[in-house]
């Protein structure tokens, strides 16, 4: 069986296209919009991200002194905004609602070595909010030591305590922070 070639169906096939070429552009030009839309979205979610990390410093500005501090710091694009506050202390989990929450803990560990007058701490509550490249003083403790075998002890005891702070984006995109997990370099 053969075909026979019928130029009639060409020109159907132009004249229509032809005759809806304009529906055709709107609708093409609705479809890139559409996707057009949808990778701003993804890039401005992606633009307020927070990224929440931490920073220790250990000093021993005197022999008899060790001064040992934490921050937290949001190394992100947006705002972290403060879901939830905990310490780990020796594997167990504690909910952080008041400073002397933490200053129990610590007390529990260092006892008489901490020089309670100097040392302070602090928290974010639910709620809080930490700025793009804010951080926020967690701890700085003023442990007093004995000898340099003491003072070899500290960090030591001190990894007994990890922290991890649950977080979401201005999206309501939920993270979390542990540094247990989140080692920064």
């Amino acid at each position: 069986m053969t075909v026979a070639f019928d130029p009639s169906r060409i020109f159907q096939t132009v004249d229509f296209f032809g005759s809806h070429l304009e529906a055709i552009l709107a609708l093409c030009a609705l479809f890139l919009t559409i996707y057009q839309s949808l990778l701003t979205r993804k890039h401005n979610r992606l633009s307020v991200k927070p990224k929440l990390s931490s920073f220790t410093d250990f000093q021993r500005p005197f022999n008899s002194t060790i001064i040992y501090s934490v921050k937290v710091v949001n190394r992100g694009l947006g705002p972290a905004y403060i879901n939830r506050f905990r310490i780990i202390y020796e594997d167990k989990e504690y909910e952080i609602t008041e400073i002397e929450h933490i200053h129990a803990l610590v007390l529990k560990e260092f006892g008489g070595q901490l020089d309670g007058a100097q040392s302070y701490y602090g928290f974010l509550r639910k709620g809080a909010v930490l700025g793009n490249a804010d951080s926020f003083q967690i701890a700085n403790l003023f442990l007093s030591v004995a000898n340099d075998d003491e003072a070899r002890l500290i960090p030591s005891r001190i990894a007994k305590f990890n922290m991890i702070m649950d977080y979401e984006s201005a999206y309501k995109e939920k993270d979390s922070y542990d540094t247990r997990r989140d080692v920064d370099a």
